[in-house]
């Protein structure tokens, strides 16, 4: 149960962004008035690359996992997407998301669940399937590799990966367990899972990775491994910044 509350504040999109206090990550669009985070995301590359690499967003129908802000969502119809199904597992970040729906009067469903199970179980099929900020927050990261590549034949995905040289030599570096490390067969390769503890899970609210106490992260050559086994074999590359600051990251379109 939400804790009961009551304002005395005049109504404003900025009251109900208030019940968040400084729990925004991203800054509000330019123009509307509204105080939230620091991060420039509703003005995101990423979504402006994809749609330059596709040839425009205009009439595609989108799943997006972790929608965290709507930052992403906001652009997509902005494009001119069709439709948008947003799927987020965090309560905080999905009540963030009906606010922004509501202060930019966005038209995408946002619903609250496990979007693992979603993409197992589901015979819907989209135009793109849009994965930002999730795969190196899971910890099954292979079979929602598997279960992304059964809803559609475009994937975007914006992910941290692991490099055992870079990882090395980072201050997180202590947070991976050789003994939590697995070892799976998979297509004719053997792919390492690098278990992560989550201390920041503790130290930070809200906590917007994924739901549990650790996750594995994939090496980048055993992502695209599963994926062009799974049929991806054009994988266009926007981004590697294996010197990203939290760990290296990448973002890239995988067609089937």
């Amino acid at each position: 149960m939400i804790k009961e509350t009551f304002s005395a504040s005049f109504p404003s999109h900025q009251a109900g962004m208030d019940l968040f206090e400084d729990g925004w990550y991203s800054r509000m669009p330019e123009g509307s008035g509204l105080v939230g985070g620091q991060a420039d995301n509703f003005s995101d590359v990423r979504v402006a690359w994809a749609a330059k690499v596709l040839g425009g967003l205009a009439g595609k129908t989108i799943l997006e996992l972790g929608p965290f802000e709507a930052y992403s969502t906001s652009q997509f119809e902005a494009m001119g997407a069709a439709s948008v199904l947003s799927i987020e597992g965090s309560a905080s970040n999905f009540l963030k998301c009906l606010l922004v729906k509501n202060i930019i009067g966005l038209n995408a469903t946002f619903l609250y669940g496990d979007f693992t199970k979603f993409v197992e179980i589901t015979k819907n099929r989209f135009d793109i399937c849009w994965a930002s900020g999730v795969l190196y927050h899971l910890t099954s990261p292979i079979e929602f590799l598997e279960g992304i590549s059964n809803v559609s034949d475009v994937i975007f995905i914006w992910t941290q990966y692991y490099d055992k040289e870079v990882i090395a030599s980072h201050p997180t570096a202590h947070l991976y367990q050789e003994q939590k490390k697995k070892i799976v067969d998979y297509g004719g390769k053997k792919l390492t899972l690098h278990g992560r503890d989550y201390p920041e899970r503790a130290a930070t609210a809200p906590f917007s990775g994924g739901g549990d106490v650790m996750s594995y992260w994939m090496e980048l050559d055993d992502i695209t491994h599963v994926l062009r086994h799974r049929g991806f074999n054009r994988i266009e590359m926007g981004v590697n910044h294996p010197h990203f600051p939290a760990g290296p990251a990448c973002f890239f379109l995988a067609f089937r």
